[in-house]
Order: structure tokens, then C-alpha cells, then sequence
């Protein structure tokens, strides 16, 4: 196969990849939009991702970086699994996971509550 003859690419640092893989996740986050029926939710998706691609563009931590590309990849396949664009919260009751009130702390939710700074 034509694959098979590609030369393998050389070792990016996760810096050079980062700012690739965010442009690759935001167009790929504006065309799953299209996908849902409701006119509301194309209008929040529109209008949100720019917005929390935008407020996030400051950050240099890698680590950082990687939480919120982790975020975004999680809210647009839970976007598109459940039907709905919206964050969702925790499911968890407090104590349950032997945390204190207030403590529970969601990977694709960073961008509302500094999780992941």
C-alpha cells in the first residue's frame, strides 16, 4: 500500500504538536456543529467553542495545554454520543467517592472552574 512507502515523521515535541492538534480539534468541533438538529445547539456550539478556544490561547504550560485539548476531545465525543453539546456535570453524590463537598472535579468541564491549572 501507498502508506506503507510514507517515511515515518520525526519526533515532534509535544510543543510543536500542540498548536497542530488544538486548529485540528477546533475545525473538528465546528463541523460536528452541523451535525446536531437543533438550531439552539449549533447556535451554543458556534458560539462557545471560539470563546473557550479564545480564553485558553494565553496558556504555555504543556501540561496545562494538554488538559484543555483532553477537554475539548472529551465534550465533543460526549457531545456527539449523547446528542447534546452541553457540559455535563457529575453524576457522583458528595462523599461518594470519599471526597469532600464541593472537591468533585471534572476532566472535560477545566474551562469552567480552573481545573487542570
Amino acid at each position: 500500500p501507498a502508506h506503507a512507502l510514507r517515511a515515518e515523521p520525526r519526533h515532534r515535541s509535544n510543543m510543536t504538536t500542540q498548536p497542530i492538534k488544538a486548529l485540528h480539534l477546533y475545525r473538528q468541533i465546528l463541523r460536528a456543529a452541523k451535525t446536531f438538529p437543533s438550531p439552539a445547539d449549533r447556535s451554543y456550539i458556534l458560539h462557545e467553542t471560539p470563546r473557550l478556544f479564545r480564553a485558553n490561547a494565553s496558556l504555555t504550560s504543556p501540561a496545562a495545554i494538554s488538559a484543555r485539548l483532553f477537554e475539548a476531545e472529551s465534550r465533543l465525543a460526549l457531545g456527539l454520543h449523547y446528542g447534546i453539546p452541553y457540559p455535563r456535570p457529575s453524576n457522583v453524590s458528595p462523599g461518594e467517592t470519599g471526597q469532600t463537598r464541593g472537591a468533585e472535579r471534572i476532566a472535560y468541564m477545566a474551562s469552567y472552574g480552573g481545573v487542570g491549572e
